[in-house]
């Protein structure tokens, strides 16, 4: 939760655009869906993603983080041979997370940022699904087995006269408990 008042030690600062995040997301193949419906098939669309680290600064690229759109996961558990014959996602620019607050001992979090993704995607008429995977060995920290970012919301502009919906979740800790 972004506090951005109060008691300095509870204080994160991240600027979250509805004051949540999803983190966690350090271990190899530890993957977050965005499903949502368009009323029609839709070419080069924007996709901007709202990003923070923590700990340390990161260069995300599609070999640590893919983003995939309208990918099937082509397994249900990770293994290294499923590894070597997935879809490797889309190819996108690095992106630069730079200025993580490194200081274990307080809350606060670089403030998210924007980042538009260098490919322009495509929508189907439908249910679509873009997922992020992350896909590396690459530790952060501590019992962060790989490299990964905070995840705050994505947006997708440029997709003209299409209507796009979705079913909001704001709570999935049922399925944990």
């Amino acid at each position: 939760m972004d506090v951005t008042d109060g008691s300095p030690e509870l204080r994160t600062n991240a600027e979250a655009s509805n004051g949540f995040w999803v983190g966690g997301l350090q271990l190899n193949q530890c993957s977050v869906d965005f499903v949502f419906n368009s009323s029609k098939a839709v070419t080069g669309v924007t996709l901007t993603l709202r990003l923070s680290t923590e700990f340390k600064d990161i260069i995300l690229t599609p070999e640590l983080w893919e983003i995939r759109v309208n990918s099937p996961m082509p397994y249900d558990h990770y293994t290294p041979e499923a590894d070597e014959n997935d879809d490797d996602g889309i190819a996108y620019d690095p992106i630069v997370l730079d200025g993580a607050v490194t200081d274990l001992t307080i809350q606060e979090k670089r403030p998210f940022t924007d980042h538009v993704i260098s490919k322009k995607i495509d929508l189907k008429e439908g249910k679509n699904t873009i997922n992020f995977v992350t896909d590396n060995t690459e530790p952060m920290a501590g019992t962060m087995y790989a490299t990964a970012p905070l995840l705050d919301c994505i947006t997708l502009s440029t997709f003209g006269d299409a209507s796009l919906s979705w079913t909001p979740i704001t709570s999935n800790l049922d399925d944990w408990m």
